[in-house]
């Protein structure tokens, strides 16, 4: 196996992990548990004390994607350079 090979595999794996890293604390933010004991806690939406977390590694692992633009510059993969910085470019404005 090239290096360049092992390093896309590295950088694969990474973005996998911070995906799934951003799956794991989405969930509790998509799925709150509603407690009704008081008027007060029905207002503060359980769940929701991570999503500043949340929105930090997803901006963080989103923007690893800028190293994709790079990956055909270099020739480590075979796209279109234009096209995937397309891509990437409009991923990170909707972030």
């Amino acid at each position: 196996m090239k290096l360049s090979d092992m390093y896309l595999v590295l950088y694969n794996s990474a973005c996998a992990l911070g995906w799934a890293l951003v799956l794991f604390l989405a969930v509790p933010t998509l799925l709150p548990t509603p407690t009704l004991s008081s008027l007060a806690s029905f207002y503060s939406l359980p769940g929701t004390e991570s999503i500043p977390a949340l929105a930090t590694v997803l901006f963080f692992v989103q923007s690893a994607a800028i190293l994709e633009v790079l990956h055909p510059m270099l020739g480590l993969v075979r796209s279109p350079v234009l096209v995937t910085a397309m891509q990437v470019s409009s991923r990170l404005v909707a972030l």
